[in-house]
């Protein structure tokens, strides 16, 4: 696990209903910091795959609409 991850992952805030959210920022975050410099390249699938190894459950189709967000903002 992501020694930073080891810390921040654990955030967590409680909906109204008491159910548990782990924020959106931090997957984003560990998302950016592993996208490599222009020429390389990493895929869609292989962050989620990153991702799913540090304890987040997403799916292809979240790690797509992140990427489409973060590139509006980097």
């Amino acid at each position: 696990m992501n020694p930073m991850c080891d810390t921040i992952c654990r955030l967590q805030v409680f909906d109204k209903k008491g159910d548990r959210i782990v924020y959106s920022a931090v997957r984003q975050l560990l998302m950016v910091q592993r996208i490599p410099a222009y020429p390389r390249k990493v895929s869609p699938p292989e962050l989620m795959q990153y991702l799913e190894g540090e304890d987040f459950s997403v799916n292809l189709r979240t790690v797509q609409r992140d990427l489409n967000m973060l590139s509006t903002v980097l």
